[in-house]
């Protein structure tokens, strides 16, 4: 067989769907050398999200064949990935039918995967059922390493007895040079308008755009 560390490590992601804060992420990561991403969706888009999320960069991206409601996703596909030949499957989260389906046959074959921890609400914590504590217990435990967002995610990890040295912080991003560019275009807008209406520099303008009533401040 051939050595690991003489090839390019083949990492599968499984998450919910193409958003903008996670795009970057994969980019950066595809940008290692020696290393092959593929992202298995399990949606195009949530039904109560807008984003109209490019392809990203670097890695291969699949869309996974299935039913949802809301965010609760459930892909028959998913039975066959955790048999391709990937090194480590990272999986985002543990709340909807298609990670769960994953996380059992990965711990079930003992297939190195890591948890994505994000999205935890601090007072949720403490206040959460007994049995809806005991199922995310049940789904967390048995990964390789987790990545955490945050205090939250990490306190949680720790109240299901994950040791610190399995858990890495993560830092979720989005396109920086984007909003750079984007505050450079205001600021040429803001100066072309007050100079147009010859508003002194030291004003305060509101100016509302349309009838989507967005409103900007010059």
């Amino acid at each position: 067989m051939q050595n690991i560390l003489e090839r390019r490590l083949r990492i599968a992601i499984i998450t919910n769907t193409p958003t903008p804060y996670r795009q970057k992420q994969w980019e950066c990561y595809s940008k290692i050398h020696d290393l092959s991403i593929t992202v298995f969706y399990c949606s195009k888009r949530e039904k109560n999200r807008f984003w109209n999320v490019q392809p990203a960069s670097g890695v291969r991206e699949v869309f996974l064949k299935g039913v949802g409601y809301r965010e609760w996703h459930f892909n028959p596909g998913i039975f066959l990935v955790p048999f391709q030949k990937f090194d480590i499957f990272l999986i985002g989260g543990y709340s909807f039918p298609t990670v769960m389906i994953a996380i059992v046959l990965l711990r079930l074959f003992k297939k190195n995967w890591a948890l994505i921890s994000d999205g935890v609400s601090p007072p949720k914590l403490k206040s959460q059922k007994w049995y809806v504590r005991l199922v995310q217990r049940f789904f967390t435990n048995g990964a390789t390493a987790y990545f955490a967002n945050g205090t939250a995610s990490k306190k949680r990890l720790k109240q299901f007895g994950i040791p610190d040295e399995r858990v890495f912080d993560q830092y979720l991003t989005v396109d920086v040079s984007y909003f750079l560019e984007s505050e450079k275009a205001s600021r040429k807008t803001r100066i072309q308008t007050r100079r147009r209406h010859k508003i002194e520099d030291d004003a305060t303008v509101v100016f509302v755009r349309g009838a989507n009533r967005s409103c900007e401040r010059y």
